[in-house]
């Protein structure tokens, strides 16, 4: 279940540059001048610097065929909880699902936005993608048939692994692939995602 929750987020991570027309400037910003707003001088130099606070989050569907739908949904609810907590404290989140499935030498690592910084939440499609598991088989599985590298599988779709270190930006939240019996109880859930997000200097805390 989704669980209200309250978000203290790092300091900022990078900048806005926010560029503000005037009667004079440098050069003139032709479509408006063309509309004839006399404010369409720009400057060479933004005059504003906006501080802004945001954090990546990266979530591993990976897990064996023997997790059940309660472990989905008590990780995933945690995890949207959590999101949404730092979008009500007003910072800006990314959400990126990916999927990283390895046999013997061979492997492949996909990854699909799901939620852009700036972005308003959709709660129905984070809510598909973090709490049910058809996301993985509807939407991973049939991104993995169409990639050269499983016709080397032996084992179906592969073994569920970690998505390589050098594939995710620095200072972001992963939450990597889960084994069966992880995320038993929504408390557990709750407790692995808070421990996850303050490891990346993002406290967050459930309330009851």
């Amino acid at each position: 279940m989704l669980r209200k929750a309250v978000a203290v987020m790092p300091k900022a991570a990078h900048r806005d540059r926010i560029i503000q027309w005037d009667l004079a400037g440098a050069y003139p910003d032709v479509a408006r001048a063309s509309a004839g707003a006399p404010d369409c001088m720009m400057d060479d130099h933004p005059t504003e610097m906006k501080p802004t606070q945001s954090v990546r989050v990266i979530v591993s569907m990976a897990t064996p065929w023997t997790t059940g739908l309660d472990e989905f949904v008590n990780r995933g609810a945690a995890i949207l909880s959590a999101v949404e907590a730092a979008e009500a404290a007003g910072h800006r989140v990314e959400v990126v699902a990916e999927e990283t499935a390895i046999e013997l030498n061979d492997g492949v690592s996909l990854s699909i936005l799901l939620k852009a910084a700036g972005q308003p939440a959709d709660r129905d499609s984070l809510a598909f993608f973090l709490i049910h598991p058809s996301s993985l088989r509807r939407i991973f599985f049939a991104l993995l048939e169409t990639e050269p590298t499983l016709e080397h599988f032996c084992c179906g779709y592969g073994m569920p692994a970690c998505q390589p270190v050098e594939l995710r930006p620095p200072g972001c939240i992963y939450l990597p692939s889960f084994a069966t019996g992880e995320y038993a109880s929504p408390s557990q859930a709750f407790k692995l995602i808070k421990a996850a997000f303050t490891e990346a200097g993002c406290a967050v805390s459930f309330q009851a």
